[in-house]
């Protein structure tokens, strides 16, 4: 039975211990109420003891002076007096200087700590606003900081100076900034990339990454937050429910573009009615599967994605005003682009932008176009003042017979969400007929009601599902290699992380090639890598790479920068329209050495539109012998492997 002490005693416990888990200040108003204590006690046993004190705010007074500093310790006289001032000393470095030390330490780490959580608010205006964190973000924030000269155009018109990018992450920690800072490298910035951490459904969390003042907000996806499209896109559309009805946007302001990147296009429609301000939406799922089909039926296509979709090396997209050629026939300008090839146009009407690229020969100009060109910079794109050369001739696209066409025998090692759109992609051309097989350590029932779930079925080509783990050498081998025209590793979004997937699609690889031998340099293989760095691992091996996310990420940060590029790249990598193909330059009637001027000529006319050249001449100056915009005074030597890069209708999937 508890004692009347024990009450007593424990009741003081449990008030002090509320006082020092109420924070800083109660600990110390603790510290300084036992400092007071220990200086009235000195200070009375000090005034009974030798009666040489006036009284006892005096005796306090001797007692805290020597609980506070130890100096004052050889002034004293009488044993006494030495003895009290002594113990006084010793407590005062116990609970003056060691708790204040300690209470002021944990303090400062606790505040360094809640910094570098990100939750205090920020003060800015004309930010780029990255809500979320994926595997992609950091490569998204990298493009916004390679596109220097496209994003100060930017912000010059938004009457801003600098750019500057906030990220919200939903737990920050010193892990996740490192992880950031390493994968920016050169380009990490403090003054430019500020990090906060929070969920977009929190209103006081948006407050703290200043929704309302941000020019362009960036929603990404991730391959890796569910093996489901529906489930990240859920998170995507809740987001903009919460972003739209945010009291801080008001209507009477321009209310800041949102981009945002969906799995399912099939959402699109629903994700439009969340927010009443612009929103670009990037359907990435179909635009990846395409990328990836047109590779399988146009080898050497990855090399134009990464040239054109990345800051790497060589061209880039962009847009110029074509106001003074109000009137005019648009292919009539080509002359007055010196150093840049001219793809069309692009026209703002009452539902959004819309992008015409590839030959329309009654094209006009009207008030609001702007021309869409590849060139190597902004500053090259520009049209000169008066023209170089004569205007091309335009012919019959027509003129081209199609080639005869063949069943192809696919073969994808792996497994992901994308898959089921990939084949239903492939089904939808015309004039081919694929026959595909599809090996995972997925079992092959769950793939399979996947794929039916997505719409995914073929109905002209065929689709095999095989079980097994294609990274093993006796697994491959019995998937008679020798009669595919096409192998296709793609990135398994069900393992851990990108890291992860990539080590397993790299391992497959080489064991292909062991399988394959000197057979697989003829071999038209392609692999998916999730992770950007892994592309260095394979830039001397016989397969073509398609990074993901890195495309994904361009597209974010350039629409993010001009919106209507999304209906350029959509044009220009979506599905249907004109498409970008090789053929033969010898189908042309070319031959020898001839100014690239005349490769463009030739495919005027027969109705396409000429990017570039591809050759064994060219591999050496640039990856895969894809030459783009090479100058029209490039002297290009024709020869039997000599190939057009084309803009126009696929020869090969003509109706």
């Amino acid at each position: 039975m508890k004692t009347p002490v024990d009450r007593v005693r424990n009741r003081l416990r449990y008030i002090s211990e509320s006082l020092l888990l109420r924070g800083t200040q109660y600990r110390l108003l603790f510290i300084a109420a036992v400092i007071a204590l220990i200086s009235v006690l000195g200070g009375v046993a000090v005034l009974l003891g030798t009666g040489d004190f006036g009284g006892f705010g005096e005796a306090t007074w001797w007692a805290f002076l020597r609980l506070t500093d130890p100096g004052y310790l050889g002034d004293d006289e009488g044993l006494l007096r030495r003895s009290v001032s002594t113990v006084v000393t010793v407590l005062g470095y116990v609970f003056f200087m060691g708790a204040l030390i300690a209470i002021m330490t944990q303090w400062l780490n606790s505040t360094i700590e809640r910094l570098q959580r990100g939750e205090t608010p920020i003060e800015l205006r004309g930010h780029f606003l990255v809500l979320g964190w994926s595997e992609r973000t950091a490569t998204l924030v990298g493009e916004l900081l390679a596109s220097e000269g496209r994003a100060r155009r930017f912000l010059q018109r938004k009457g801003h100076r600098r750019l500057r990018i906030v990220i919200m992450a939903p737990h920050l920690d010193e892990e996740l900034a490192a992880d950031i800072r390493g994968r920016l490298g050169h380009r990490w910035s403090s003054k430019a990339i500020k990090l906060r951490s929070g969920s977009p459904l929190r209103v006081e969390h948006l407050d703290r990454v200043a929704l309302e003042s941000a020019s362009v907000i960036i929603l990404p996806g991730g391959d890796f937050e569910s093996s489901e499209s529906h489930v990240s896109d859920t998170g995507i559309v809740k987001a903009l429910l919460s972003i739209g009805s945010h009291e801080g946007l008001n209507d009477d302001e321009e209310l800041p573009r949102i981009v945002a990147e969906l799995s399912d296009e099939r959402v699109a429609s629903a994700a439009r009615q969340t927010y009443r301000g612009p929103l670009e939406l990037l359907a990435s799922d179909r635009l990846v599967s395409h990328l990836v089909s047109q590779n399988l039926r146009h080898p050497g296509y990855s090399h134009i994605i990464h040239e054109l979709l990345s800051h790497d090396y060589g061209n880039q997209v962009y847009v110029r005003e074509l106001d003074r050629f109000e009137g005019r026939l648009l292919w009539e300008l080509t002359p007055y682009f010196e150093n840049a090839t001219l793809l069309g146009l692009v026209r703002q009407g009452t539902d959004g932008f819309r992008a015409f690229v590839g030959l329309q020969d009654d094209q006009l100009v009207r008030r609001g176009d702007q021309a869409v060109l590849i060139a190597r910079d902004y500053e090259t794109s520009h049209l000169g003042a008066a023209p170089v050369g004569t205007a091309l001739e335009f012919g019959d696209a027509a003129a081209l017979p199609p080639v005869e066409q063949k069943e192809k025998n696919l073969l994808i090692l792996g497994w992901n969400r994308r898959v089921p759109t990939l084949v239903r992609l492939l089904d939808s051309y015309s004039s081919e007929v694929f026959n595909v097989e599809l090996i995972s350590a997925v079992p092959s029932q769950e793939r399979k009601a996947y794929v039916d779930s997505q719409g995914g079925t073929m109905s002209k080509s065929t689709l095999q599902f095989l079980d097994g783990d294609f990274t093993t050498e006796r697994t491959l081998r019995a998937l008679d290699l020798e009669k595919r025209d096409a192998i296709i590793i793609v990135g398994s979004d069900w393992l851990e992380n990108e890291s992860e997937s990539d080590a397993r699609s790299i391992l497959a690889f080489l064991q292909l090639r062991a399988v394959l031998g000197d057979r697989a340099n003829d071999m038209n293989i392609l692999i998916e890598l999730l992770d950007p760095y892994n592309r260095q691992l394979l830039k001397d091996q016989p397969v073509e790479v398609i990074v993901s996310p890195t495309a994904i990420s361009y597209l974010l940060a350039q629409v993010g920068l001009r919106p209507e590029l999304l209906a350029v790249f959509t044009e220009l990598f979506g599905v249907g329209g004109a498409e970008i193909y090789f053929d033969s330059a010898r189908r042309f009637g070319l031959s020898g050495s001839v100014p690239y001027i005349e490769l463009e000529k030739a495919a005027a006319s027969h109705g396409v539109v000429c990017l570039g050249v591809r050759s064994g001449e060219y591999v050496g100056r640039v990856p895969g012998g894809v030459l783009l915009n090479p100058g029209r005074k490039e002297i290009v030597n024709i020869g039997d492997d000599t190939e057009l890069v084309l803009l126009g209708q696929d020869r090969e999937n003509r109706v």
